[in-house]
């Protein structure tokens, strides 16, 4: 089993809306088709929470979660 260790923990404060990134808004594609691994790293790099909307996004190689890292998943 992983390790939760870095992971934010629940009630945790919620950056305001306009700090997030879109993942798709780095070239993320939710069909589960397109190689989405490019853009997750990109969306990270911005140093903003990551949100990741209703799809399914594959990734073809291991991401590495930068300290700090914040994904927010929604589903429809």
């Amino acid at each position: 089993m992983g390790s939760a260790a870095g992971c934010a923990l629940i009630g945790a404060p919620v950056p305001a809306p306009r700090q997030w990134t879109l993942l798709t808004d780095h070239g993320a594609v939710g069909d589960g088709a397109a190689d989405c691994t490019a853009a997750l790293r990109a969306a990270l790099a911005t140093g903003r929470p990551v949100l990741v909307p209703p799809g399914r996004f594959r990734l073809a190689d291991t991401i590495d979660l930068p300290p700090g890292a914040v994904l927010q998943g929604l589903h429809p």
